[in-house]
Formats: structure tokens, sequence, C-alpha cells
């Protein structure tokens, strides 16, 4: 884990490269996510965005959680996987449910994605990881290209 840490800083300059839309002075105007850029009029409608993730993703989404919602000015809520579905959470067609996963093949969190896709909202995968089952299943999503993850032990 302590070798992902130090690669943060060219992880995040390997993820926002070609994402990151200049102005004049060279100084980033917008972020564009191709990915999502097709539903971005729903996205912008929705009643509120919940992230949804297990351990390390989840916590991810929760440290971004302050400024997407400063950003969007939409509510934002974050659910772990295997509560959401335990509980069997309110999940509405009027939300936008982004799943976070660095593997794109947690189980929880594919199955909270199926339950989602039940209840009609638009799901979002945003994982490392092309090809994966969350990156199939969703509508859309964001590849990080953040590189494999070492930190878990199989």
């Amino acid at each position: 884990m302590q070798k992902e840490i130090h690669e943060q800083p060219e992880s995040l300059r390997i993820t926002m490269r070609g994402r990151l839309i200049c102005g004049g002075s060279c100084k980033a105007k917008s972020v564009m996510l191709g990915g999502i850029k097709d539903h971005l009029k729903t996205v912008r409608c929705s009643r509120r965005v919940v992230f949804i993730g297990c351990g390390a993703s989840y916590k991810a989404a929760l440290a971004a959680r302050p400024i997407l919602e400063e950003l969007s000015g939409i509510p934002v809520t974050m659910e772990i996987a295997s509560d959401l579905l335990d509980r069997q959470g309110p999940i509405y067609r009027e939300d936008t449910a982004v799943f976070v996963s660095e593997s794109g093949e947690t189980a929880d969190t594919l199955q909270a994605l199926e339950y989602a896709l039940e209840n009609g909202a638009l799901c979002v995968g945003i994982t490392n990881t092309v090809g994966s089952a969350i990156t199939r299943n969703t509508h859309c999503g964001v590849h990080i290209n953040a590189g494999a993850e070492t930190g878990v032990n199989y």
C-alpha cells in the first residue's frame, strides 16, 4: 500500500491527462469526462447522487463528496454496498448511482448495481479496470487510469 501512496501524484496526473480543458492562460477551465458526457443532462436533473462502494473505494468517494456537492449543487449521499443491500435502501429512478470499485468486480458493489438498475437509477461506474463487470453493466462511467492495485492480497 505504501507503494500506491507514493504513486498518488503521478496517478493523478495520468488520470487527468486529456481531461482538462485549458483556457487562454493555460489554467484548467473545465474537466471533460468523455465516458459520461452523453448522460450529463440526466445527472444534472438528478434528485441526488448516491455513491456506492466498499472499503477504500467508499472512503475515496467520501473524500470527494464535499467538492462534488459544492460544484454540482446536487445532494450527494454515501452507501456501503453491503449495507444498502441488507436494508434494501431507497434508490429511485430520479437518482444517479455512482459505483466506485478499483477492480470493477467487487461482489457487494455488483449486487448493489443490479439493485439500482432494477430501481431505474442512472448507473455510473468509476473503476480502474477496463472491461470489468461494473464497466460493462453501468450506463456510463469513468476509467481512472491509476494502474493495478497492489494493496489487496488474493
